[in-house]
């Protein structure tokens, strides 16, 4: 259970069925998709140009070790602190407050007659008579 399923052998008559299956299906989806005419394409061009195809290779190679390289380099120099999720929440709650104050100072900056004019459109709880 814990390890997987045994991989059973192609002969074993249960799992023939269902690998004959899935294989039948990886096809359809290559035909669709048009994966093999790719694929054959990159075979010919492999068969054909092998000295050319063996530089792409390594380029690619060498240009995926040397990006996994450098995110290394970017992680490990990376400061490290640890937040505990009271800490994260208090945080949060900080910046709230500090929007809300920013907030309430910008309505304190406006001109009277606009906070007037939006006060007096608000009765009864904030509803106006168009409600």
């Amino acid at each position: 259970m814990i390890l997987g399923e045994q991989m059973p052998d192609k002969e074993d008559p249960k799992y023939k069925q269902r690998y004959e299956k899935e294989v039948n299906a990886g096809r359809k989806f290559a035909i669709a998709t048009g994966i093999d005419k790719f694929a054959a394409k990159i075979q010919q061009f492999a068969i054909n140009r092998k000295k050319t195809f063996f530089i792409i290779l390594l380029g690619f190679l060498a240009i995926q070790s040397g990006l996994m390289i450098y995110r290394i380099y970017l992680i490990s120099s990376k400061e490290q602190t640890t937040q505990t999720a009271t800490e994260r929440q208090e945080e949060a709650v900080r910046d709230r407050r500090k929007k809300v104050t920013k907030i309430i100072n910008a309505m304190h900056c406006m001109p009277t007659n606009y906070v007037n004019n939006n006060n007096l459109n608000k009765k009864d709880n904030g509803h106006t008579e168009e409600d």
